[in-house]
């Protein structure tokens, strides 16, 4: 994220969003960070990122007086399915 100034509502809005979001649809955060670390392994600053998520999340979901999993079309049915993680394709690899 580009430091210019504090984040605001619509900044953490599409942090949320990137963070409920796959190729195939929505999906709740922990299958998210699941899909991401199985792709890149697990960094240092990983679950401070996770808690800030959560953080967001709440506070739009106290905002909404609902789940923000409510609001996403089709959630529960992209977030059971379990597709291959992704993998760069062996062209771009050289």
């Amino acid at each position: 994220m580009l430091s210019c100034g504090p984040a605001d509502d619509y900044d953490r809005l599409i942090q949320l969003c990137d963070s409920l979001a796959v190729d195939y649809g929505f999906v709740i955060l922990e299958k998210r960070f699941v899909d991401v670390t199985r792709r890149y392994g697990i960094m240092e600053n990983y679950i401070k990122g996770w808690d800030a998520t959560f953080r967001i999340k709440e506070d739009f979901e106290a905002r909404m007086g609902c789940s923000v999993y409510d609001v996403l079309p089709d959630i529960g049915r992209t977030t059971l399915l379990c597709p291959k993680p992704w993998n760069i394709p062996a062209l771009v690899r050289n």
